[in-house]
């Protein structure tokens, strides 16, 4: 057994929660222009001031032109409008009034993601931080939520990945370094759900973030690689889950975001650790032959994979140093100890929908921003049928699951992308009980579209029983109405989803 370092939840204020703090902003406050240009490389004065008092100046370059941060060091920049970047939210304070971190916010219409960007102007000195996203109150009103989160809900067994049925309690959490005085933390949270209904609320996110110290956990198995490093690398993190004790709990289950697909390669396949890890799985071979290859992208080797991935945003043809990927079966952990009484380290409230500016409940957006890319309305419906087969004296049974009704779609008509293809694989675990968590023992039918899903389907040997239909894992293939300037024009979403069995 090897031990590392991995993530437990701690505070660097004591005392009361910190609570948002929305300031009002008169007409001639420049953070309330909608024109501002954040892709230039400039020198910025940013104020802060730390619970009410003095206001504090600060020079400093955006996180894209920072070195050492996770958006900087890239050969294109992942920040143009082209690419299908939006200016949602900003304040950099003024010489009068301030907060205590300077922050803008993106949203990527092509990739739904939610990007915060917090300064460190309280020069909190802490490894990394994570950062949680709720509705205010969506638990209890209709009207304060939306279907925003359903990409990234887990919750396969119970169907809580759709339009018509997700779980308005999740919260969505992502970790960030903001090492030094004068760094920037970046949160990124995928915001992939279309919500026909957003335009008639007036729903309200609520932004945390925590302070993160660390605690020795330890690892089963042989893999040799270091989480921890991985994560203050800024290489990897915990998957997106539920709230913060549940994201740690996600990262000791096995699920785990890399960075980007690269970074994955080459931890989890090209790496001497990779192949002790995972050379015996259904589908390492395939995806080693694609890692090796010269190919422009990585759809190939995800398609190989399909067994394991969770969820995909990238580029179909060209790979981009930006696409995560989430993928389970990666690690076992068992804890030392419990998480601590966590207190926050800052909070804000946004508005998703333009609208009065008197209203400090929470900030608005200094646009309109067109939230969310596709869902699917419910579930699809399989049917299982069994074949009985016999060869001399042997017998046994074969299984074949056929798609017996796709799920409605929802696209966003205002996203500016179009629904090229939509694909389907049947996903098949190892049997019940343990088995049927073992990645090793996933396989996958491959991509096929859903005439053929419909009419032919996916069969496979029962093994008296132990193999069964999991999930269904869909390949949305989008193509951008806009040239882009670094973005693949075609953009594919992997998403896994539960299904309903007909009789």
């Amino acid at each position: 057994m090897k031990r590392i370092c991995l993530l437990l939840l701690a505070a660097f204020l004591a005392g009361h929660q910190a609570l948002a703090a929305i300031r009002s902003m008169g007409p001639e406050d420049p953070n309330l222009d909608p024109g501002w240009d954040w892709s230039i490389n400039n020198l910025y004065t940013l104020y802060s001031s730390a619970s009410g008092g003095a206001v504090e100046s600060h020079e400093a370059r955006l996180p894209f032109h920072t070195p050492g941060n996770t958006l900087s060091g890239a050969q294109d920049l992942d920040l143009h409008p082209e690419d299908g970047w939006v200016l949602a939210h900003r304040d950099f304070g003024t010489p009068r009034a301030a907060q205590p971190f300077p922050f803008f916010a993106l949203y990527n219409k092509y990739r739904g993601t939610f990007r915060i960007m917090l300064f460190n102007a309280m020069n909190r000195e802490g490894s990394c931080f994570l950062g949680e996203l709720a509705f205010l109150d969506g638990a209890r009103f209709p009207s304060a939520r939306a279907a925003l989160f359903t990409f990234a809900d887990p919750d396969l067994a119970h169907g809580q990945t759709y339009l018509d049925h997700y779980d308005p309690r999740m919260t969505l959490t992502a970790f960030s370094n903001m090492t030094a005085y004068g760094a920037w933390a970046v949160f990124d949270f995928p915001l992939v759900g279309f919500d026909p209904g957003l335009k008639d609320k007036d729903p309200i996110l609520v932004f945390r973030v925590t302070a993160i110290d660390k605690q020795t956990l330890t690892l089963k198995g042989a893999g040799e690689i270091q989480l921890f490093q991985l994560i203050e690398s800024q290489e990897a993190r915990p998957a997106q889950a539920g709230p913060a004790d549940q994201a740690l709990a996600a990262a000791r289950r096995g699920a785990t975001t890399y960075k980007t697909v690269g970074a994955f390669i080459q931890n989890e396949i090209l790496s001497e650790a990779g192949q002790q890890r995972h050379q015996h799985e259904t589908w390492y071979r395939a995806a080693r032959a694609v890692a090796q290859s010269a190919l422009g992208g990585y759809l190939p080797m995800l398609g190989a994979m399909g067994a394991v991935v969770e969820s995909f945003v990238g580029g179909a043809n060209r790979a981009s140093e930006w696409e995560p990927l989430k993928f389970t079966g990666q690690f076992q952990f068992s804890t030392e100890g419990a998480l601590q009484t966590r207190r926050e380290l800052w909070a804000h409230h946004f508005f998703l929908n333009p609208g009065p500016l008197d209203d400090l409940r929470a900030q608005r957006p200094l646009r309109r921003v067109d939230w969310g890319i596709f869902n699917f309305l419910g579930p699809a419906a399989v049917r299982r049928t069994a074949i009985p087969w016999r060869f001399g004296d042997w017998s046994g049974s074969r299984e074949n699951v056929r798609l017996v009704q796709p799920p409605e779609l929802k696209v966003n008509p205002d996203s500016g992308l179009a629904l090229a293809s939509l694909r389907v694989a049947f996903i098949e675990t190892g049997g019940a009980g343990d088995a049927a968590e073992d990645p090793a023992r996933a396989a996958s039918s491959g991509f096929m579209d859903l005439a053929t899903a419909m009419a032919t389907g996916y069969s496979y040997d029962k093994q008296a029983d132990t193999r069964k239909l999991g999930a269904l894992l869909w390949e949305l293939r989008f193509r951008t109405g806009a040239p882009t300037r670094n973005a693949d024009g075609d953009i594919v979403i992997l998403k896994r989803t539960g299904f309903n069995l007909e009789p």
